[in-house]
């Protein structure tokens, strides 16, 4: 796909808004407080029972996860499920992490929805805001499938809250 110079600057805003509120990916790791469960469990309750009937597919490893999540992404909307996605992390766009049935989320529409949860998000970390915002796009038309691509927990370059976000969500 072309990617034309609007979407080019949009896509620096999304980044540019995200530096300002919480640092550069990985340098804020906890946000405004220690990681753990119980500093994130309270924000992310509300979404969590809007989201208890979805069915949730866990991806974790260290390699080949992202193929693995568009693969199993595309043989489920192939059986007409509708279908989210999470991948981390993201090549050019922090669009690209979240996908519904098989596309991107728009720009304009992250952006707007950055704006719209801050306020109830804003103590969370980079990582955890950006799940926070695909789990609030998320619910606006529950899916039948969550799929979750995380990076290994025990993964040593990467020492950050990642999972304690999706652990959220566990039954």
């Amino acid at each position: 796909t072309r990617v034309n110079q609007a979407d080019l600057i949009l896509h620096d805003q999304l980044s540019l808004w995200l530096s300002n509120h919480f640092g550069l990916e990985g340098t804020a790791m906890f946000g405004h407080g220690e990681a753990g469960l119980e500093r994130i469990r309270p924000i992310f309750a509300p979404l969590k029972q809007k989201l208890s009937k979805v069915k949730i597919i866990t991806i974790a490893g260290t390699n080949g996860k992202g193929e693995t999540a568009y693969r199993l992404e595309q043989m489920l909307l192939k059986k007409n499920y509708k279908v989210a996605l999470w991948t981390s992390p993201h090549l050019i766009s922090v669009c690209e992490r979240i996908r519904f049935n098989g596309l991107d989320v728009d720009a304009k529409k992250c952006l707007e929805t950055f704006e719209n949860v801050y306020e109830s998000a804003n103590s969370l970390s980079y990582y955890e805001f950006l799940f926070y915002v695909f789990l609030s796009m998320t619910i606006e038309n529950i899916p039948d499938v969550l799929l979750l691509s995380l990076i290994h927990i025990s993964e040593p370059t990467r020492r950050t809250p990642i999972s304690y976000a999706v652990f959220c969500l566990k039954k």
